[in-house]
């Protein structure tokens, strides 16, 4: 059935009318969601937990393996492949999908190697303090055949129980509306862009420091067994198929970093950074803390928001990461 399902992906007329019948069911929720709420408009956002299918399509139709691959959640998504090529010589793809967290990674570098069996790639791993903790796995991880794959099936079936998550045999992966992907997995558009547009820079830090202060009321300041289980298991396969990895904590917008620092990020920081200390000893990666825009140099305008980096922050990161660890993405 998983045969079926990752060939049926790539079929033109399914893909076709797949895309259709997500067209019909999208109009028809801005429908109903204009009708509910009047005086809003027709435009709404759709939920973007289609992005993790879509780049699981992406490496499939990959005609050769990149040998740099960005791994990481929406704040990796504007490390550019064509930068990094142009940097480094080698090829590169952007597999960092929105609201990630360990298990995303476990099944997207299951699926890298399961598709070119016999590359060595080089990861940047760009990660936050926050990854460890939180919610669940993404529903679509869950829904996915291909993706839901490589986790144990009573761990797939216990999280769609609990989050209401029906399996799809050909779930959809077009792009989220709003949102444009290039072949190589860069985000070229997202709603970040239509925000900043929207908003003055100091307004969106705000938010996202009101936003991470009710989240930290909400979730404790503690590295969950699950997800430390599959950053583990990541870093034990990277190792075990002869890959380099470069895991980096991504730089703050600096007034969110002054804000942040003594409400409860500094403590989640402090254990983050003895863990993957710790994780040293035991797995070969390299590991840079670039929490300060300063270590990068990056202007308080280089970020959309308090932690989502602008393109220019992340290639003052790349280079970075390059100077500090030549041998480790080339």
């Amino acid at each position: 059935m998983l045969k079926k399902a990752v060939g049926a992906r790539r079929h033109p007329a399914l893909l076709t009318a797949l895309a259709a019948a997500y067209v019909l069911a999208v109009v028809a929720v801005v429908l109903l969601f204009a009708a509910a709420h009047p005086g809003t408009g027709t435009a709404t956002t759709v939920p973007q937990m289609t992005i993790r299918v879509y780049k699981a399509d992406l490496i499939e139709r990959l005609a050769t393996p990149p040998r740099i691959v960005v791994l990481g959640g929406s704040r990796a998504t504007r490390f550019n492949p064509v930068s990094i090529t142009a940097k480094t010589g080698e090829t590169a793809f952007n597999a960092a999908v929105t609201h990630a967290r360990p298990d995303d990674e476990w099944a997207l570098v299951n699926l890298l190697h399961e598709r070119f069996p016999r590359a060595r790639f080089r990861f940047l791993w760009v990660i936050h303090v926050d990854e460890f903790g939180g919610h669940g796995p993404d529903r679509s991880l869950l829904s996915d055949p291909v993706l839901s794959q490589y986790f144990p099936r009573a761990w797939v079936a216990s999280w769609c129980k609990r989050r209401g998550v029906t399996p799809q045999q050909y779930p959809l992966f077009i792009q989220p509306p709003g949102m444009e992907i290039a072949p190589d997995g860069y985000s070229v558009h997202n709603s970040l862009d239509v925000l900043a547009r929207k908003w003055p820079l100091a307004q969106r830090v705000d938010q996202t420091i009101r936003k991470t202060l009710a989240a930290y009321r909400l979730y404790p300041a503690r590295l969950q067994p699950e997800r430390r289980r599959y950053f583990e298991q990541t870093l034990r396969l990277m190792n075990s198929k002869g890959d380099k990895t470069v895991v980096v904590l991504a730089p703050l917008q600096p007034a969110f970093y002054a804000a942040m620092r003594h409400n409860g990020w500094g403590l989640r920081h402090a254990k983050v950074m003895h863990y993957l200390r710790e994780l040293q000893s035991r797995y070969r990666f390299d590991l840079l803390d670039l929490s300060r825009a300063s270590s990068v140099r990056a202007a308080a305008n280089g970020f959309y928001d308090g932690v989502h980096m602008r393109p220019a922050t992340c290639r003052r990161v790349f280079d970075t990461v390059l100077r500090a660890f030549p041998q480790a993405l080339q």
